[in-house]
This record gives C-alpha cells, sequence and structure tokens, in this order.
C-alpha cells in the first residue's frame, strides 16, 4: 500500500495528460484562497490538522468537528467571504461550506480572464459568485476517503448560470509523513447566458509531516505540495509553519510559503500568523498582489479537535 501511495503522490499531477489546457475564462472565487492558515503556508493546508477550513483544499484529512469563518480584502475593495461547519456523524465527519464574493470587472469575465489584483472597477460589470458544498470524510482501515458535491452559482450583470462540481480526496499516514492527493473542482462549465465560465480544476499531491518537528524552543510544521492547475501548469508549493508556545495552551505562530503562481497577478510569496488559546484560533495572512496593495485575509476558528 505504502508503494502505492508514494506512486501516486509522484504521478497524480500528470492526469489529464501532460499537454497544456488551452486558455479557459473560469470562475474567480474557485481560484481564490479558502482560508487564511493555507494562505500564509502558500496557499496549501497541512493535511490532518484541526481547522475546518481544510475541507476546502484536502477533504479526505476532515477529522475534527468545528466552525471556521474567515474574508479577505482586496486593495480594490472587494471582499471575500468563507464559512465552514463540520460535525462527527456516520463514524466520520460531514461538512459544510459556503464561499462568496461581489465585485466589478472592469470587463465581462466570460470574455477576459479576472485578475485577483483588479477587482473593483466602480461602473463596471457587477459580477457576483457563490459556492456551497456538502462534504463527506472517513477513514477505511489505514486510508482516509473525502468527498464534496458543491453547487457554483454565477451572476454577471442580468445573467445567471449555476453547476455542480465535484472534490475527491484520499491519502494516508506513513510514520513521520502524510500523504494525499485531491482532485478539486470536477464538473461541466458553468453557463451564464451567451457565454460559459468553467470551474478551474485542480489536482494536488502533498506531504505534511504528523506531528510539529521540535527544534529548540519552537514546533516547525513543513508543508510540501505540487499541482497541476487548471492551465496544465504545474505548481509546486512549500509552506513553513513555526509554534512558539510561552504558556500552555496558548500559542503563537509565523507562517511562510512559496509558491508557483498561475499568471493572474498572484506573486509568490506569502507570509502570516496566529494565535491558538485552548480551541479558538485566529489567523491572519497576506499575499502580495503585483499591481495592487495586496490581499489581508483574516480568520477565526473554533475545533474540537488539537492545534
Amino acid at each position: 500500500m505504502r508503494r502505492a501511495l508514494l506512486g501516486a503522490l509522484v504521478g497524480w499531477t500528470a492526469l489529464s495528460g501532460a499537454t497544456p489546457a488551452a486558455a479557459q475564462r473560469t470562475s474567480l472565487l474557485l481560484r481564490l484562497p479558502a482560508s487564511a492558515r493555507a494562505l500564509a503556508l502558500g496557499d496549501h493546508f497541512p493535511a490532518g490538522y484541526a481547522d475546518v477550513s481544510g475541507v476546502f483544499y484536502e477533504p479526505a484529512f476532515l477529522q475534527d468537528g468545528g466552525i471556521y469563518a474567515g474574508g479577505q480584502a482586496y486593495g480594490g475593495g472587494a471582499l471575500t467571504l468563507d464559512a465552514a461547519g463540520a460535525v462527527e456523524w456516520l463514524g466520520g465527519i460531514a461538512a459544510l461550506g459556503l464561499r462568496g464574493i461581489d465585485y466589478d470587472a472592469a470587463a465581462d469575465p466570460r470574455i477576459v480572464q479576472v485578475r485577483p489584483s483588479a477587482l473593483d472597477h466602480e461602473g463596471g460589470v457587477p459580477v457576483a459568485e457563490r459556492a456551497v458544498s456538502v462534504t463527506f470524510a472517513h477513514g477505511v482501515k489505514k486510508l482516509r476517503l473525502g468527498a464534496s458535491a458543491k453547487l457554483v452559482e454565477e451572476r454577471i450583470g442580468a445573467d445567471h448560470g449555476a453547476s455542480v462540481a465535484f472534490d475527491a480526496s484520499a491519502g494516508a499516514t506513513l510514520g513521520l509523513l502524510r500523504v494525499a492527493v485531491t482532485a478539486l473542482n470536477l464538473g461541466p462549465d458553468v453557463e451564464v447566458g451567451a457565454g460559459d465560465l468553467a470551474v478551474p480544476e485542480r489536482y494536488t499531491a502533498s506531504l505534511t509531516s504528523t506531528v510539529p518537528l521540535p527544534t529548540g524552543p519552537l514546533d516547525v510544521t513543513p508543508v510540501l505540495a505540487v499541482s497541476r492547475e487548471w492551465t496544465g501548469r504545474i505548481a509546486p508549493a512549500f509552506g513553513l509553519e513555526l509554534g512558539y508556545w510561552p504558556v500552555s495552551g496558548r500559542t503563537l505562530y509565523v507562517r511562510g510559503g512559496v509558491r508557483r503562481p498561475p499568471e493572474d497577478g498572484t506573486e509568490a510569496f506569502t507570509v502570516g500568523a496566529g494565535f491558538s488559546g485552548d480551541r479558538i484560533s485566529i489567523d491572519y495572512a497576506y499575499e502580495p498582489l503585483d499591481d495592487a496593495a495586496g490581499g489581508h485575509r483574516v480568520a477565526l476558528r473554533w475545533t474540537t479537535g488539537g492545534r
């Protein structure tokens, strides 16, 4: 089984062929970060850690109940809002996820790909995007499996359309490492009036340490991932979380990440910080954008599990 999982880790990003896909206009919402903790680590979530926002990245390792709420403000004034809740159900974890964004595009996003660094243009084309997902995760022997079904809604001016997409994720713990493979946003285009928007599919393989690595007074958690984006580009990402607990049950975090971003105005480096007290945490992350002030994300989470 270990050889099979490691083989999947190496080969997962080759799914759907090695030839880059033709350029597509896609839903912006599903391309944006969905977690402050993940964004600070290069926009990838450390699999298996107790944070319900992981449902947007690797649903297989959703192992604890809890609540997550966050938002990201951009220089143009646009705001994304995300929320998730999870409970134990039928021996596994069931979760509900909500995402949304409203902005004014300079041009119709069915014609011009919208960049995260240019979201608000007064008098432009009004756009509203929503995604609602239902997820179930369960352990099968030594494997973790998870799947999500999501309703994706797009409103562009007076036009409206919706489609259904799916996520699938699997992984296992191999000694000090967690191995995970995930496919996100699998589904047909959203038909919006006379034009379509594709859902931006993404295939990811990742490695995360099962426990923080003690380094002097710090706990260090590395995260490594490789993704195949909807354009066909291969995008590696690496993140490092440093935890320091001066008092038992109270932990301060500093996070940093580097990624190969898609050509949409986002930069490579991300940073963030956080604080956890008992089961309540607050997180902050920042991503620079090439022609704007950057994106600031803040999140509050409560979990029934650990860190």
